[in-house]
């Protein structure tokens, strides 16, 4: 593949309602999305709500769940959707345009031993999760390696994860810490998670903006975000002793 070619790409948006934290929500981005090319996947974590988007006309396949699996379920069950080699996982409630999903996506088979790539990340200190520099939107002038890619817009070298056997942990669920254990399990399979220079994207920060005892409802359940992170946070430690 020459480095001016963008590869066809699958386009995973898991849905859990229409974004009342944000201005934009999936109607918003299905619009967008209607000159990119890539088929559009939706995990549909709301389905008696959501009837619209099973027969949306931008979208190509769908499965619909019946209660929230969270987001490491979610992308996890887009990927074995996704008939490409080449995905970008999308919040709902992007704004984005085509630059955007082909600047990701070439640079995923540009950049020396990509298999994650987004517009924002951050260097970590993993030993005590905490971020030394965060690459906001406009701050990376050149293709930069970071420790973990941004959650809400990111690209994956499918062929590449499948190969070393780097898949999302579902002990996450529903929330926190994928990123940080996405990018510790590219590290290991000597790869590499690149920040790039993109424009033609916005976003508005949701749920690790709310305030610690805010509940979600996920597999039947209800609980804080503080317990949420704490218990993901002891996983995450758990799990990476030996590296950490």
């Amino acid at each position: 593949m020459s480095e001016s070619e963008t590869p066809p790409v699958s386009l995973i948006i898991p849905v859990l309602d229409d974004s009342p934290h944000s201005p934009w929500s999936i109607h918003t981005l299905l619009a967008d999305l209607g000159d990119i090319p890539g088929e559009v996947i939706l995990i549909l974590n709301d389905p008696p709500n959501q009837g619209d988007l099973m027969v949306h006309t931008r979208v190509d396949h769908w499965c619909a769940n019946s209660r929230n699996p969270g987001v490491a379920r979610s992308w996890a069950m887009g990927m074995a959707l996704a008939t490409r080699e080449t995905a970008l996982i999308l919040n709902a409630d992007l704004r984005l345009d085509r630059n955007a999903v082909e600047t990701i996506a070439r640079a995923l088979h540009d950049l020396p031993e990509a298999a994650v790539v987004g517009p924002e990340g951050a260097l970590i200190d993993f030993s005590s999760q905490r971020t030394i520099r965060y690459l906001a939107q406009g701050v990376a002038t050149e293709p930069t390696p970071v420790s973990a890619v941004s959650g809400f817009l990111f690209g994956l070298r499918l062929d590449r994860l499948r190969a070393y056997g780097i898949a999302f942990d579902t002990r996450y669920t529903p929330c926190f810490f994928e990123e940080m254990d996405l990018g510790l399990q590219v590290m290991r399979a000597n790869l590499r998670c690149w920040v790039v220079p993109c424009e033609g994207y916005r976003h508005e920060w949701g749920v690790s903006g709310r305030e610690p005892e805010t509940e979600l409802t996920f597999l039947g359940r209800r609980e804080s975000l503080r317990s949420i992170r704490n218990r993901a946070e002891a996983h995450f430690k758990e799990k990476w002793a030996g590296i950490l």
